[in-house]
């Protein structure tokens, strides 16, 4: 394993726009970003961009994202910078987002806790299609997760495997962390986009429509999506598609029973509505998706 040259980055807070995040940032920089450090990046991250396993000057392991110096002076880049500090401000303290250790500017990174485990990707890559009541069992946590992000306002907006994690030794995967929240937004910030947000193969329609809007029922659209591959093991469209084609495939979900037996017939409902393409046609909440995921745990278990 090839090892990168030393990156050596200097804490400092210089980037957001939005007055409101500066005087936020401004007051908790003591607190959590008051060290200046040297980072070794040992290894890139599959699946998580400009994301590495590295270590501190102590030798111990961190998890570093950072963004090339030709990148950041991009705006969308700079804005997914603050929006992950952000929400770490509020999401951290709960366990659901990796606390932030450090933060720069002459290189644009964050530092966080670095976890052994695994992402939700790893097991699907590994196990494949997995039985209507393990799918059930690994996506309810998920969306509890969610739950707990909306009621503190954010909307994630690109959920996906990569970015579901599980501590070593969670094997029944009930305690998901969520990673990459540089799409995150908080509802009362919510407006038409003029630009594509999240990843194409999870982020609901709206997302990669001229002047949509995302709220909370486009996460629930990304689980939707996520369910579907956890049952069959495929997408619910063609996967080589691109630009307007693939969003005109997202239009079109097949029922995951026709795909595979794993997928018994209620919990192939829950993920039709779960990914219809019209917001008011899928479930309005994460309380009433949970709702339909516990009865159809009920009737199972007579």
């Amino acid at each position: 394993m090839s090892t990168e040259p030393t990156l050596v980055l200097i804490p400092h807070i210089d980037f957001p726009n939005d007055p409101s995040t500066l005087e936020l940032l401004t007051e908790q920089q003591e607190h959590y970003f008051g060290r200046t450090d040297t980072y070794q990046p040992l290894e890139r991250l599959e699946g998580l961009c400009g994301s590495y396993k590295a270590k501190n000057h102590a030798e111990e392991p961190v998890f570093l994202k950072a963004f090339d110096n030709t990148e950041v002076d991009q705006p969308l880049l700079r804005d997914m910078y603050a929006r992950e500090l952000r929400a770490a401000q509020d999401m951290a303290p709960l366990g659901i987002m990796l606390p932030i250790k450090d933060t720069g500017r002459e290189h644009v990174f964050i530092v966080q806790e670095f976890i052994p485990g695994r992402t939700l990707s790893d097991y699907i890559t590994i196990g494949g299609a997995v039985e209507a009541d393990h799918a059930r069992k690994i996506i309810t946590p998920i969306a509890n997760t969610m739950k707990l992000t909306h009621s503190k306002g954010y909307i994630h907006r690109d959920l996906k495997p990569d970015n579901i994690m599980y501590r070593a030794g969670d094997f029944k995967l009930e305690h998901p962390i969520i990673l990459d929240w540089g799409f995150a937004c908080r509802e009362s910030e919510l407006q038409m986009i003029d630009h594509c947000v999240g990843t194409p193969k999870y982020a609901a329609p709206e997302q990669f429509k001229p002047y949509g809007i995302a709220d909370e029922r486009s996460d629930i659209y990304s689980l939707g999506i996520l369910l579907y591959k956890l049952l069959t093991g495929t997408y619910p469209y063609k996967e080589e598609s691109k630009g307007s084609d693939f969003v005109r495939q997202k239009e079109y979900a097949h029922n995951p029973l026709l795909k595979n037996n794993f997928a018994d017939a209620r919990l192939s409902l829950i993920t039709l509505k779960m990914t219809q393409p019209a917001k008011s046609d899928r479930h309005q909440t994460i309380d009433e998706l949970l709702e339909d995921l516990n009865m159809t745990r009920m009737v199972a278990a007579r």
